[in-house]
């Protein structure tokens, strides 16, 4: 399959877990797999009005950014979950192993970017963690789901 360097975020198609659906929507737009980065991983997120995530730590050393493209809301982080009110253009650090959540109040969607680098030679990619919370990115050794830059379905990457 030839990989797409160049395309529009919006032809990639979105994907959450069925009993996900209403809460959010993800596109993962640079990975290994869809455009064959080995060092970084950019996903735009989607949550939908009135929800939020779930309140775990990526591990360690995988920092994380938030970029606020659209809406309003509220990022929880450290053991304390501190609020700190975000929206468009606000940027966002999460250091691996802190405690992270984000929230929609209001009753527009939030779009975010999101963007992890791997370290080289690193074979870990995006495993979105349902069965313990709703991260937005995880990243660990075992299988996780990931959908390709192609459009393709939603896959297990093993």
């Amino acid at each position: 399959m030839a990989r797409r360097l160049v395309f529009n975020a919006k032809d990639v198609v979105g994907f959450a877990p069925p009993e996900y659906e209403d809460t959010f929507v993800s596109r993962l737009l640079v990975d290994r797999g869809g455009v064959g980065s080995e060092a970084l991983i950019v996903n735009h997120f989607t949550l939908k009005p009135g929800k939020k995530t779930g309140e775990s730590p990526h591990p360690e050393p995988y920092d994380e950014v938030y970029y606020v493209l659209r809406g309003t809301g509220v990022v929880r982080l450290g053991e304390d979950l501190e609020p700190f009110d975000v929206e468009p253009n606000t940027v966002v650090f999460i250091p691996g192993g802190t405690k992270h959540s984000l929230e929609n109040p209001t009753d527009k969607d939030i779009e975010i970017l999101t963007a992890v680098r791997k370290a080289v030679g690193d074979t870990m990619t995006l495993d979105l963690d349902f069965s313990q919370s709703l991260s937005l990115a995880h990243h660990r050794p075992e299988p996780g789901y990931h959908r390709r830059v192609d459009g393709t379905q939603l896959m297990e990457f093993i």
